[in-house]
């Protein structure tokens, strides 16, 4: 914790003219940085739910042995649709905070980091 506080005051120390958007930017790469996919993953998750209800009331019959094959699939993908819609969260944020990185590197020219 000590080493990403010593940069950036460093960054701070280097740049005073641009210390409020220096400070921007240490707030997106948190953010990034901390992000856990939950607003994609809920996203998925109703997607996942709407199209498991369309699916389940235009198919077949609502016979008993139907039913107790559809809910435990429409269950099953549903779950996986929301850690899918997680990952992909997760990916997104660890892209962004990457491209970030990148981009404030060229940008402050820091080199060694």
């Amino acid at each position: 914790m000590k080493k990403p506080s010593f940069k950036i005051d460093t960054l701070l120390n280097s740049f005073p003219n641009d210390r409020e958007e220096i400070l921007l930017y240490v707030d997106r790469v948190m953010k990034y940085r901390y992000e856990r996919g939950c607003s994609l993953g809920a996203k998925f998750l109703l997607a996942a739910i709407g199209i498991f209800l369309i699916y389940f009331f235009h198919s077949h019959d609502f016979g008993l042995a139907n039913l107790l094959k559809e809910i435990p699939l429409g269950l099953l993908f549903i779950f996986t649709s929301s850690i899918i819609g997680k990952l992909i969260g997760i990916g997104i944020a660890r892209l962004r905070l990457a491209l970030l990185y990148r981009y404030l590197i060229g940008k402050y020219h820091l080199l060694g980091e």
